[in-house]
């Protein structure tokens, strides 16, 4: 039954994508509202020098954005990215000298506005920019403590704050069909770290390549 309802899926989504625009709505392709779907690696590289290993964290992530035309040169949109954690090692020196492991994510929550470039007959390019919220998670197990040889904590400590970040980039939208385009995208963002939640160890600059689809509704 799943398989069967799986396949019915997809042939509705086929049969909708491969429908001629004229058919579907009166509306121009340039003032159609859209949505995209795709996967995106997020990289991160941190400096901190307490990192022993892990000062590039790579983590494959989701991302889904949705968008409106109000003139054919301007989308206002809202773009949300799920990542996996990446994770990396530190070790703090002194006399009270102990080792963590820190699991981090950053789950993106942004509204974009886009200048339109100067289409081809099948490839359009959006230049983007935005400014919103990121739900930053950092889970990080502390020890073993070195001097007194004791274990790591049985239990990572758990910490979740919303912090500002500032993001930019380019989609470029190669048509596939009157309705669906294939989306390559690279955005870089910038997010504000707080040694106060004991996440300055992370970088606060991202690199988020990424492909995916784009449907006009």
């Amino acid at each position: 039954m799943r398989n069967h309802t799986r396949l019915a899926i997809v042939a509705l989504t086929l049969w909708w994508i491969s429908i001629p625009r004229g058919v579907q709505a009166q509306g121009t392709p340039s003032s159609a509202p859209c949505v995209s779907i795709g996967a995106t690696m997020p990289v991160t590289r941190s400096t901190e020098v307490e990192i022993t290993s892990g000062h590039v964290g790579v983590a494959a992530a989701f991302w889904a954005e949705a968008a409106f035309y109000p003139s054919s040169k301007v989308s206002i949109g809202f773009s949300a990215e799920l990542p996996r954690s990446f994770e990396m090692q530190t070790r703090h020196g002194g006399s009270a000298a102990y080792t963590s492991t820190v699991d981090h994510q950053d789950f993106i929550f942004m509204p974009l506005v886009g200048i339109r470039l100067p289409p081809t007959k099948r490839l359009r390019a959006v230049a983007q920019f935005g400014a919103g919220p990121t739900l930053a998670r950092t889970a990080t197990i502390f020890g073993p403590f070195l001097p007194q040889r004791q274990p790591a904590a049985s239990r990572p400590e758990v910490r979740q704050k919303v912090v500002p970040s500032l993001e930019g980039g380019i989609d470029l939208a190669f048509t596939l069909s009157d309705r669906a385009s294939l989306v390559v995208r690279v955005h870089a963002r910038n997010t504000w770290r707080h040694e106060l939640y004991s996440d300055e160890v992370i970088g606060g600059f991202t690199l988020s390549p990424g492909v995916g689809l784009q449907f006009q509704l």
